[in-house]
């Protein structure tokens, strides 16, 4: 009889851990995406207490992101909601949570509007610096406003503005973390204007997507790439191929570029074009190098678990331009 309650037991006691593993309490904060992530990270940093998460799985494609039943029940009871506002999460967050939202438990920042009420928005806008207008290649539209870093340093300044109000106990721990972030997010910033203005600029071919409209807007670089903005579009068309293989060998160009998770297709086949060009005795010029450079649309797990910030990746993109300019 003893043994049979202490198995009883057991298993009630069993079926309780089960329950509430199942039912476990989602982070303090959420972001949609990793920018958010990264910058709560940095404000509320060296604070034990407050839990934050990444709702974008690293790795991951950021277009096509559907919430689970948990990612939402999550961020209803979550303390502070971050999200873009872009096309990649406004959809199914203005579905799925703002209507159900209890704005008194918890605050929402979405950066679009941030950045709009700071006039901070260049959507919608036709890149001047941009080339040639392929049939193929979508209207100029870029979600990734962060690439400006005064639109970070907003962004950054509305988190821990919320933070402030929802921990009242840590503001001076936020504001001191926020001021020395914003030190190296501007440090970064006049570097790269410095180089841009004291190098003879030169196009950046890009043999990939392009969501980094705001960051050669604010440097005033040119570009050309196989598709504007985030493109759904895999394969590049021949045409473009060939236009940046050209390209390339015009302005003897030694780098090219491709944006973080990229798989590099498109470059291979540029190369693959160049390469040709030289063993026919066409081009006389090298082979280029294919670099990363960082629009921050999603990262990888390596690079997440080694816990890279906004201002490494920055500082990386600073290192690919001077390689290109000088």
């Amino acid at each position: 009889m003893l043994k049979k309650l202490k198995l009883i037991l057991l298993g009630l006691i069993s079926l309780l851990v089960l329950a509430s593993c199942s039912e476990e309490k989602g982070a303090d904060i959420i972001a949609t995406n990793y920018v958010g992530y990264d910058f709560v990270r940095e404000v509320t940093k060296d604070v034990e207490d407050i839990s934050y998460s990444m709702l974008l799985k690293p790795g991951s494609k950021v277009h096509g992101y559907d919430p689970s039943s948990k990612d939402i029940r999550d961020i209803l009871s979550c303390k502070l909601f971050i999200y873009v506002g872009g096309e990649s999460d406004s959809q199914w967050v203005e579905k799925s949570i703002l209507p159900k939202i209890d704005y008194s438990k918890t605050k929402v920042i979405n950066m679009f509007t941030v950045l709009e009420n700071n006039n901070g928005l260049l959507v919608n806008e036709e890149d001047p610096a941009s080339a040639d207008e392929e049939e193929d290649i979508e209207e100029g539209y870029d979600e990734h406003v962060w690439n400006d870093i005064d639109n970070a340093l907003i962004i950054l300044n509305a988190i821990t503005t919320e933070l402030k109000v929802i921990y009242p106990d840590y503001q001076s721990a936020f504001e001191n973390n926020s001021a020395s972030y914003q030190v190296g997010l501007r440090e970064v910033d006049q570097q790269i204007i410095g180089l841009c203005n004291s190098k003879q600029k030169k196009t950046m071919i890009f043999a990939d997507r392009f969501p980094l409209l705001y960051f050669v807007n604010r440097y005033g670089l040119s570009y050309d790439a196989c598709f504007k903005g985030c493109s759904t579009q895999i394969e590049a068309s021949r045409n473009s191929i060939m236009s940046l293989a050209s390209k390339v060998e015009e302005n003897n160009s030694k780098y090219i570029f491709v944006i973080e998770l990229s798989d590099k297709r498109n470059a291979n086949t540029i190369l693959s074009v160049i390469r040709d060009d030289i063993n026919a005795g066409r081009y006389s010029g090298e082979e280029p190098q294919v670099l990363t450079f960082y629009s921050m649309h999603n990262v990888s797990v390596e690079d997440f678990n080694s816990k890279k910030s906004y201002l490494d990746y920055m500082r990386a993109n600073l290192a690919s331009l001077r390689l290109l300019l000088e």
